[in-house]
């Protein structure tokens, strides 16, 4: 499992920031940078300011965060395990033929958009529980915005964890450029 490195001291001696991502150092660098989307919930792994440029963060890297949070399976497990979105709102995913929402923080709803988007096989379980199929259909997904959204997040992590100087070696350039 991951463990949070404790980064307060390297926060105020970043003397000479550079982007993790550009690799520039002429960008301001007023923000922190989440490594993967606060909306999914993260408020604890983030980079201090210093490793990431405002131009990367308020750009392509928000760009592939959003990108990652609406990719069906992710925006499924937002719905089903984040209770509020980073804006406050309750978590909604849209799917081709359905729409899942929360309607309070323990409540799911789903709502057919057509009929291959409804309950099938549904079967009383006693106590309550009832037990049934869906069949979600998406968006076509390409692999390679997906790609970079995870390779943002794996070089956000090898920041976190092995610090600035180690991830802005030649050794994760191939990462930068994908």
């Amino acid at each position: 499992l991951w463990q949070k490195e404790d980064l307060s001291e390297e926060t105020e001696t970043v003397s000479h920031p550079k982007c993790i991502y550009c690799l520039s150092s002429d960008n301001t660098f007023q923000s922190e940078e989440h490594i993967f989307p606060e909306g999914l919930g993260n408020d604890e792994a983030v980079l201090p300011k210093g490793y990431v440029c405002d131009r990367c963060n308020n750009g392509i890297l928000s760009t592939l965060d959003s990108y990652l949070l609406k990719f069906e399976p992710i925006a499924w497990l937002q719905v089903q395990y984040v209770p509020y979105t980073k804006s406050g709102k309750l978590p909604k995913a849209n799917f081709q033929n359905m729409t899942i929402e929360k309607t309070h923080p323990s409540h799911i709803r789903i709502t057919a958009k057509d009929k291959t988007g409804r309950m099938l096989n549904k079967k009383e379980l006693g106590n309550g529980w009832v037990s049934w199929n869906m069949n979600f259909r998406g968006k076509h997904v390409d692999p390679i915005r997906l790609g970079r959204s995870l390779y943002k997040i794996g070089l956000g992590f090898v920041a976190l964890d092995q610090g600035l100087d180690t991830v802005l070696s030649a050794r994760f350039d191939a990462a930068r450029d994908y």
